[in-house]
C-alpha cells in the first residue's frame, strides 16, 4: 500500500517535471518575419532562424504554398536560394521542428521577383574639347534606367579626368587630358542587382580660331542688292568682325556679325582684309576680293570678223540716264575672242587696234548711239562666235555681219529674252539653205535639246547639241540634219532647266541663204494669242513676199492673215499656198486667208505677182485663236535680195530704229498702223550723241502704211547716224521697220528696238 501510494507519487512529480520543462521552454518561433524581394534572372539567398523551443532546430519545411520559381528551402539549414525565373509574387508559410520534436507555429512570408533592372540611355556620348565644360551644349548628360528595386545609386569608372558621375546618373565635368577614353557606367538597385554599360568618349584639343568662308567671294552686279554672309570656326561664340585695310565695293558694308550687304553702284574688283574676334579675344585675317560687273542685257548668238567679214555692233541707250556699258566677245570654245576693234564714231578715225580686244567699254550717254567694229585682216581665215552686252541702265541694240567680197550682210537682233525654247521656222526648197547660230549664254556647259518638225507638226528629229559656257555654234540645218534638205518646217531649242531652280540661258539665230544672198530669220518666243502686225508686203515687178505661220501651241488655232494696201483698204494678191515641196496657186485674188492651223505646223503663203506686174506694196494683219506667230520675206527676184519683216505684237510706249546713213548707206523706213481710225505718230530723231533734231510727225490712214527713205522724209538724217523713235498712239497697234541698204543694194532688216 505505502509502495503503491509511494509509486503514484513518483509517477505525478515526472509528469509535473515534464510538464514544468514545456511550459520552461516554449514552442519555437520562426524569423525574420519578413524576407528580401527578388530579381529576375539574379541570384537569391536569405536565411531563416528559429528562437524558443528547444534548439537544434530540424526539418524546416514549405507548410503551406509555394515559393517563387527558381528557389528552393534547404530543410536543414533554412537557407532559401536560388535564381528566379519568373516576376511574380509568392505567398507562403514555413514551419521548423525543435529538438523534442515540436513543431513552430507557421509563419506566413511574401517575396516579390521583380523586373530586371536595365539602363535605357543614353547610347552614346558626344566627345568634348580639352578644357571646355562638359556636355558640349551645357548642363549635364543623365543616365536612366528600367526596372530594378529602388532606390538605384549610379557610378562609373574610367571617366576623363575632370569628368564625373553623381549617384542620380549626371554626368558633368571638364576635361584635363586629351585622349580616348572608355568608361563604364554602372547602376545598382537596393537588392545589389546591376547593369553595366561602357560608353567611348574622345576629348580633343581645341582648334585654333578659323574663317571658314574662301578668299573669293561670289561677284556681284551693279545696282543689284549683294549680300554674303562670313563665317568662322573653332572659336569661343560670339563672333565679332570689322574691315582692318582695303576697302568694300562702293555701296558695300561689312557688319560686326559678319555680313557684307548693299548695291554696288560702279564696276571693278575690289580688295579688303576682314578680322574676325570671338569672345576669348582670339582672332584671325583673312584677305577677300569682290568683282563687281555690269548685268547681262542680252546676246547676240553671231558674229564674224576676218578673213573678208567684219561685224558692226550698234548699241542704244534707251534710259534716262548715262550707263556703263560693256561689250564682250566670245569664240566657238567659251573663251574670249580678241579682235581688232574699231569705233567708227570717232574722227578722224582711230587706226585698228595693234592689240586685239575681247571687250569694249563705255559710258554711254542717255539717247545716244554706240558703234563698235569687229574686222581684221582678209588674208587669214575667218573667226566666228557670239557677243554679250552687259550694262548698268536700259539698252538695247543689234549687230550687222558683212562679207566684203560679196558686200552681203544680215543683222543679229539683240535676244534680250529668256524664254523656255525657241523656235525658228525654215525653208530649204528650191535651192535656200537655212544656217543657224545657237549660244549658250551662260556660265556652265549646256545640253541644248532640239526637235525638228515638218510644216505638218510632226517631229522626226529629237537630239541634243553640247556647248561649253559662253560656248557658240553655227551650221547648216540641211548638213547637220541631212533630212531637213528640201523641207520645210521648224527647228525648236529649248532652255536647259528652265523653270528649275538653277536655269540656263540660250539664243538662237537664223540665216536663210538664196544663193549668194542673206537674210536673218528671227526665233519665236514666248508667243501669245495676240496676232500682230507685218510692216511691210511687197508683191509685182519683181517682188514677192512669204509669209510663214506657225502655231507653236499644243492646241489648233484659227488664223486669219489680212493684207492692206498703203490707203488701208484690203490688198487683193495673187496667192500660192506651200506645203511640203508642193505649190497650190489660190484661186482669184484673195484679201484675207484663214486656215485652222494644227498644234506644231507651219503655214506657208507666197505672193506671185509677176515682173511686169505693177508693184503692190503694204501692210497684214494676223488676227488668232491660239498661240500664232511667225515672219514675212519679201525679195527682188531680179538680185534675190531678201528682208525679213517680223510680226509685231508688243505694245510698247514708242519704238526706235537706229540708222546709219553714212558712207552712201541708206535707211529705209515701213510703218504701219492696226487702228479703224486715221492716226497721226509722233516722230522723235536723234544723231548719235542723243541730240534732238528737228522732226515732223507723220499721218496715217485708218490701217495705213507708209514706206519710204529715211534722208528723204528726213533730210536732217543725211550723212549722220542716229535714232529715229515713232510714238505708240494710247490704244492704237503700230508696227515699225527698217531697212539698211549698203550702195551694193544688199539690204538688210533692221530691228525695231521697243522702248
Amino acid at each position: 500500500m505505502i509502495r503503491t501510494i509511494a509509486m503514484r507519487t513518483i509517477a505525478k512529480l515526472g509528469f509535473a517535471f515534464i510538464l514544468c520543462s514545456a511550459l520552461m521552454w516554449g514552442q519555437a518561433t520562426v524569423s525574420p518575419t519578413q524576407l528580401p524581394n527578388g530579381e529576375l534572372g539574379f541570384a537569391y539567398s536569405t536565411t531563416l532562424a528559429a528562437t524558443g523551443g528547444s534548439p537544434p532546430y530540424t526539418n524546416w519545411i514549405i507548410s503551406n504554398g509555394a515559393l517563387p520559381q527558381g528557389l528552393t528551402l534547404n530543410a536543414s539549414t533554412g537557407v532559401i536560394s536560388g535564381t528566379p525565373l519568373s516576376v511574380f509574387t509568392s505567398n507562403f508559410s514555413i514551419t521548423v521542428r525543435d529538438s523534442t520534436a515540436t513543431t513552430s507555429a507557421a509563419q506566413n512570408f511574401s517575396i516579390a521577383i521583380g523586373s530586371p533592372i536595365k539602363i535605357l540611355g543614353p547610347s552614346s556620348l558626344p566627345g568634348s574639347v580639352l578644357g571646355n565644360a562638359y556636355p558640349p551644349a551645357g548642363g549635364a548628360i543623365a543616365f536612366s534606367s528600367t526596372g530594378g528595386w529602388p532606390p538605384q545609386t549610379w557610378s562609373a569608372t574610367g571617366l576623363p579626368p575632370g569628368m564625373n558621375m553623381t549617384i542620380t546618373g549626371l554626368l558633368s565635368g571638364t576635361s584635363t587630358a586629351q585622349g580616348n577614353y572608355t568608361p563604364q557606367f554602372t547602376v545598382t538597385d537596393s537588392i545589389g542587382a546591376t547593369a553595366s554599360v561602357t560608353l567611348p568618349i574622345a576629348i580633343t584639343t581645341l582648334p585654333t580660331l578659323q574663317i571658314t568662308t574662301g578668299q573669293t567671294l561670289p561677284s556681284g552686279i551693279v545696282g543689284t542688292f549683294y549680300g554674303q554672309q562670313l563665317l568662322a570656326a573653332n572659336g569661343v561664340q560670339p563672333y565679332s568682325w570689322a574691315l582692318i585695310s582695303g576697302s568694300l565695293p562702293p555701296g558695300i558694308s561689312l557688319s560686326r556679325v559678319g555680313e557684307i550687304t548693299g548695291t554696288p553702284t560702279t564696276t571693278g574688283t575690289s580688295t579688303f582684309t576682314a578680322k574676325v574676334t570671338d569672345a576669348a579675344s582670339n582672332t584671325q585675317t583673312q584677305s577677300y576680293s569682290i568683282t563687281v560687273g555690269l548685268g547681262l542685257i542680252g546676246s547676240m548668238p553671231h558674229l564674224a570678223a576676218e578673213g573678208g567679214w567684219n561685224t558692226t555692233f550698234t548699241i542704244i541707250n534707251k534710259g534716262t540716264t548715262s550707263a556703263q556699258t560693256q561689250l564682250s566677245l566670245y569664240a566657238n570654245s567659251g573663251n574670249p575672242l580678241p579682235l581688232p576693234l574699231t569705233f567708227p564714231q570717232t574722227f578722224p578715225p582711230p587706226p585698228v587696234a595693234f592689240n586685239p580686244q575681247p571687250v569694249a567699254t563705255t559710258t554711254l550717254a542717255t539717247n545716244a548711239s554706240w558703234i563698235v567694229q569687229a574686222s581684221g585682216p582678209a588674208n587669214v581665215p575667218f573667226v566666228e562666235g557670239s557677243a554679250e552686252l552687259n550694262a548698268f541702265g536700259n539698252l538695247d541694240g543689234f549687230a550687222i555681219f558683212h562679207f566684203d567680197p560679196s558686200q552681203q550682210e544680215a543683222v543679229v537682233p539683240m535676244e534680250i529674252r529668256n524664254a523656255a525654247s525657241y523656235l525658228l521656222p525654215f525653208d530649204n526648197t528650191n535651192g535656200v539653205l537655212t544656217g543657224v547660230a545657237l549660244e549658250n549664254v551662260s556660265n556652265a556647259p549646256a545640253n541644248i535639246p532640239v526637235i525638228v518638225r515638218d510644216d505638218a507638226g510632226s517631229s522626226y528629229i529629237a537630239t541634243t547639241i553640247a556647248l561649253p559656257a559662253f560656248g557658240h555654234t553655227s551650221f547648216v540645218l540641211s548638213t547637220q540634219y541631212p533630212s531637213t534638205g528640201n523641207n520645210r518646217g521648224t527647228v525648236e531649242f529649248d532652255t536647259p532647266g528652265f523653270g528649275g531652280s538653277n536655269p540656263q540661258q540660250i539664243s538662237v539665230l537664223g540665216i536663210r541663204y538664196t544663193g549668194g544672198t542673206l537674210t536673218t530669220i528671227p526665233a519665236l518666243a514666248n508667243v501669245g494669242k495676240t496676232g500682230g502686225l507685218m510692216a511691210h508686203l511687197a508683191s509685182g515687178a519683181g517682188w514677192q513676199t512669204t509669209f510663214a505661220l506657225v502655231n507653236t501651241g499644243n492646241t489648233p488655232a484659227n488664223a486669219t492673215l489680212s493684207f492692206l494696201g498703203d490707203n488701208g483698204t484690203p490688198l487683193a494678191l495673187p496667192l500660192t499656198a506651200l506645203s511640203g515641196i508642193n505649190a497650190s496657186p489660190l484661186p482669184g485674188f484673195p484679201t484675207s486667208y484663214s486656215q485652222i492651223i494644227a498644234p506644231n505646223s507651219s503655214l506657208w503663203l507666197q505672193t506671185s505677182g509677176s515682173a511686169i506686174s505693177a508693184l503692190l506694196t503694204g501692210s497684214a494683219q494676223l488676227i488668232t485663236s491660239g498661240n500664232v506667230s511667225g515672219y514675212a520675206i519679201f525679195r527682188y527676184n531680179s538680185n534675190g535680195q531678201e528682208a525679213v519683216v517680223p510680226l509685231e505684237s508688243r505694245n510698247p510706249g514708242s519704238f526706235l530704229i537706229a540708222f546709219d546713213n553714212t558712207n552712201s548707206t541708206a535707211t529705209g523706213i515701213a510703218i504701219s498702223s492696226g487702228s479703224a481710225q486715221p492716226v497721226t505718230i509722233p516722230v522723235v530723231i536723234r544723231d548719235d550723241s542723243g541730240k534732238v533734231l528737228p522732226t515732223a510727225p507723220i499721218p496715217l490712214v485708218a490701217n495705213g502704211h507708209m514706206s519710204f527713205m529715211l534722208a528723204q522724209q528726213y533730210p536732217q538724217t543725211a550723212g549722220i547716224r542716229g535714232t529715229v523713235e515713232f510714238a505708240v498712239p494710247t490704244g492704237v497697234p503700230i508696227s515699225v521697220l527698217g531697212i539698211r541698204s549698203p550702195p551694193a543694194l544688199t539690204f538688210t532688216t533692221l530691228p525695231a528696238l521697243s522702248k
